[in-house]
């Protein structure tokens, strides 16, 4: 009955039975073979190693202005003289120089007060002549020496250490004394046909002292025309008259 049970049953495990002695033989070889093999059970290999990322650091910079504000007084002192003595300011450079306490500074930084003084001494000197050539300029003016005066004044507005008021005001001189060699190359020319015209009517005591004027202000005549120092020689000849025989 139980047999029968277990035949019916989808479930059922019916064991087969080999009366077969080679057979079993084989399959229990096979059995102790599979048994004596190493389990090889799945390893997980590890994930490939990623490459760290590293942030670059920018260096650093100094910002504008922190160096002034880490500056010492002689230190910030210098760094306003060197850019006075830049622009042009050489006198007031050179006071602000000579007022700084070399002992606050480092080597490198009193290196440069010394040679910055030096050429700021240069420079106030050679602008202190720019002045007294605008004053000997102007002296030449008043005089009537014109021509000296306006190449004296040109020198002044050309001078790369004369302030910018002396160049101006030598520039305003060029123009005046310009005009004033114009209007005396006129008069001087007027002279000068004045002079010869009494060297030709023979009035050598009228024309000889207008010569003489002319030679002393440089008057030049025009191309084929005597020259004043010509005609005051004519004009001593003719005076001293034949020469003895």
């Amino acid at each position: 009955m139980h047999t029968d049970r277990q035949a019916r049953s989808p479930f059922a495990v019916v064991p087969t039975i080999s009366h077969n002695r080679g057979s079993g033989r084989v399959a229990a070889i096979a059995m102790a073979v599979a048994l004596a093999m190493p389990l090889v059970l799945p390893v997980a290999l590890p994930a490939p190693a990623v490459a760290q990322q590293v942030p670059l650091v920018p260096a650093q910079v100094t910002a504008p202005g922190v160096l002034a504000q880490n500056a010492s007084p002689a230190q910030a002192a210098l760094a306003g003289a060197v850019d006075q003595f830049k622009a042009g300011q050489y006198e007031e450079a050179l006071t602000a120089l000579q007022a700084i306490q070399a002992d606050g500074l480092a080597d490198a930084d009193k290196a440069l007060l010394a040679s910055t003084i030096t050429e700021a001494e240069q420079a106030s000197q050679l602008r202190r002549g720019a002045r007294a050539d605008f004053e000997k300029a102007q002296a030449l003016l008043a005089s009537g020496d014109n021509v000296e005066a306006t190449n004296l004044y040109k020198s002044v507005a050309a001078n790369q250490y004369a302030d910018e008021g002396t160049k101006a005001k030598a520039r305003e001189q060029i123009a005046l004394a310009q005009t004033n060699v114009a209007g005396q190359e006129q008069d001087s020319k007027g002279l000068y046909e004045s002079a010869v015209a009494d060297y030709k009517a023979d009035n050598f005591t009228a024309a000889r002292p207008k010569f003489q004027q002319l030679l002393d202000a440089g008057y030049k005549p025009g191309w084929f025309e005597k020259s004043p120092r010509e005609y005051v020689e004519l004009i001593e000849k003719k005076q001293a008259g034949p020469a003895p025989t």
